[in-house]
């Protein structure tokens, strides 16, 4: 399972020098190979996942794989619950 990190990035323009400037810190990157995907998040109408930490997400990758995520939501969760499950599915 590949780590997953989420942040924010409030303007353009600090995206775009993100992308070009040097990574701080001395840290190092191997070659960057940009990808394409669609993410989407489902819930009840109640919100009851979110009530619970739990979240629900479609991932449909540029290779046409599907993947459905329910990962815990917060750090409270993801403490007391640490295991993430992850299905690839198959089919038209």
């Amino acid at each position: 399972m590949t780590p997953e990190w989420k942040g924010e990035v409030p303007t353009l323009d600090l995206l775009n020098r993100m992308v070009t400037d040097p990574l701080p810190l001395g840290l190092r990157s191997g070659p960057v190979e940009p990808f394409f995907q669609r993410d989407i998040y489902f819930d009840s109408a109640d919100w009851t996942l979110r009530r619970r930490g739990v979240s629900c997400r479609f991932r449909i990758r540029v290779d046409d794989r599907r993947i459905l995520t329910l990962p815990p939501s917060s750090k409270e969760s993801r403490r007391s619950r640490p295991h993430r499950t992850r299905r690839a599915a198959s089919g038209p």
